[in-house]
């Protein structure tokens, strides 16, 4: 099975994902990224279809099965908690949260 991905962010890692992602079949659904232009250049780069202009409408997407975040740390736990509970699988780069307690939240909403 095939899991049809959307990265959150734009940078260096989530370029190295983009790569990696795009040699494999399915390669990248959708993309979200606060800087607009990253964000079609992005697509450009790896034949992303959906540019999103928000976290919210990709998560909203029934098509993504799975999202890598790829944005500062601090952002994170938000992120990956958004993620899970719309149902996502999720990846992410680390430091994966600030602190334990995050972590633990975010353990057990997985399970």
């Amino acid at each position: 099975m095939s899991l049809k991905w959307g990265i959150i962010g734009t940078g260096t890692i989530a370029n190295q994902m983009g790569a990696t992602l795009l040699s494999r079949d399915g390669g990248i659904d959708a993309v979200t990224a606060r800087n607009t232009a990253k964000l079609a250049t992005f697509a450009n780069t790896y034949h992303v279809e959906k540019q999103y202009a928000s976290l919210a409408d990709l998560l909203d997407d029934d098509a993504v099965d799975a999202v890598y975040v790829a944005t500062p740390h601090n952002l994170h736990y938000e992120m990956i908690k958004q993620a899970l509970l719309k149902g996502k699988h999720v990846l992410a780069e680390k430091a994966i949260t600030v602190n334990g307690t995050q972590l633990n939240e975010l353990q057990t909403l997985a399970k």
